[in-house]
């Protein structure tokens, strides 16, 4: 699986309600916000992975 890391402290700090509606906005992307207030984008699940959660 891939991750791609996006950290946006350079521009601007992403709040709860940001990234709320970040996620909102884009229901394509399976995205996540670690510890560092990085966003992490997943690459969506597929053959064994999808199987499983479909069940």
């Amino acid at each position: 699986m891939n991750t791609y890391t996006i950290n946006f402290d350079v521009i601007t700090k992403i709040g709860d309600e940001q990234f709320y509606q970040l996620c909102r906005y884009n229901p394509e992307l399976n995205l996540e916000r670690n510890q560092e207030e990085e966003i992490i984008i997943l690459s969506p699940t597929g053959g064994e992975t999808r199987k499983k959660c479909s069940i």
